[in-house]
């Protein structure tokens, strides 16, 4: 199965996260979103609670995500809702893509958070193959990035 995996990472929390992913998947390819400007802590926690998206730079011509059979798009949560960035990502990259898989980071201890995969379902269209929601600086996120890739795993 040919798997592109793309994050939005502010703190390098995500990222980390991304990559071990891509690290475990065999041929998968990892791209990072960007932005022309750092998007600051304030600026995205409003943007996210307005709904806004941020401004992206375009992805490499290389990459369409309507290539690949599955799309794993990673971003944090802020104020309850995917980031601006991934937001942008998935309004701009969803039309066409075959099928999608979530990845939402947060530091809230309080769990997961449903509206941000309902959002992320919303833009794209689809309901996603499989969802991971982590605090990445949990006792047991490794053991939940390595239960996610085997649920990814068996997809192809």
């Amino acid at each position: 199965m040919k798997i592109l995996i793309a994050f939005y990472s502010r703190t390098m929390r995500t990222e980390r996260v991304a990559q071990q992913i891509n690290n475990a998947l065999e041929g998968s390819t990892l791209i990072k979103i960007r932005t022309p400007k750092r998007v600051g802590f304030l600026r995205g926690i409003m943007d996210s609670i307005k709904v806004r998206d941020a401004e992206i730079d375009p992805i490499s011509s290389a990459v369409d995500p309507r290539a690949f059979d599955l799309v794993i798009a990673c971003g944090p949560v802020w104020a309850s809702h995917i980031s601006s960035p991934m937001r942008a990502f998935l309004r701009k990259h969803s039309q066409g893509v075959r099928a999608f898989a979530f990845v939402e980071t947060h530091g809230a201890s309080k769990g997961d958070f449903p509206e941000v995969f309902k959002e992320m379902g919303e833009l794209t269209g689809q309901t996603p193959a499989a969802t991971l929601s982590l605090m990445p600086t949990a006792p047991d996120s490794g053991d939940q990035v390595n239960a996610f890739i085997e649920e990814i795993r068996k997809l192809g």
